[in-house]
């Protein structure tokens, strides 16, 4: 499916998977420090990217491996100490079968996971867990404002065409606490944090390559 209009979000539903569209992401960037005043800056942000055409299930076979899927999920994670200047980063990915990725959802939870990388989204907080090879987040996140919806009604256009666009809403100050772990010890932090939900299938027009993003929290 192409966003052409209005994306009419309705939540908790909204917090989940779009299957119907081929790229989506849940992006999460941050600001935290120590209560002795060392500061962090933290990503984690998960990504779907739908691989098969739509409809290519109903010739699947009838009882199909668990293996099989539409979807691949990838996660991105990253730390940066600024006190000793040091970049930490790592990545996943994973197909949406076989348990190994994906999103469920009921009536009050989401929960987007590659392995034991995680954001669980409940109403007005964020709970986000990942270990990577340097470091590892754990940390709640709180909204202290209501959710965003950009463009018209979260209808976010990129470019000319009208279907150049993507459906996109932000938390855009949510309350973080909770530890990272680096070099095997864990701290307590807090801070503020952003997040980033965003679908689409073709945001680009052919003269577009992507774009730089950047948050900048005041």
């Amino acid at each position: 499916r192409s966003v052409t209009g209005p994306c009419d979000f309705v939540f908790p539903r909204d917090h989940g998977a779009h299957p119907d569209f081929r790229t989506e992401w849940w992006y999460y960037t941050g600001n935290v420090g120590t209560p002795s005043g060392k500061r962090y800056g933290f990503q984690l942000t998960f990504f779907r990217t739908q691989i098969a055409e739509p409809g290519s299930e109903k010739t699947w076979p009838k009882n199909p491996s668990a293996w099989r899927t539409k979807d691949i999920f990838l996660a991105h994670t990253a730390l940066s100490d600024l006190e000793t200047k040091r970049f930490h980063l790592d990545e996943r990915v994973a197909r949406s079968g076989a348990g190994l990725a994906g999103v469920t959802q009921d009536q009050e939870d989401t929960r987007v996971f590659i392995g034991n990388w995680s954001t669980l989204i409940q109403f007005d907080h964020h709970r986000l867990n990942a270990s990577a090879n340097e470091f590892s987040l754990d940390l709640l996140c709180k909204a202290a404002k209501p959710l965003a919806a950009h463009g018209q009604e979260g209808y976010s256009i990129k470019g000319k065409r009208r279907e150049s666009a993507s459906c996109y809403y932000s938390a855009t100050r949510l309350e973080a606490e909770g530890s990272i772990t680096l070099r095997g010890t864990p701290v307590p932090v807090r801070g503020t944090a952003w997040m980033d939900h965003e679908f689409s299938t073709s945001a680009l027009s052919p003269n577009q390559v992507g774009w730089d993003w950047f948050s900048i929290q005041l």
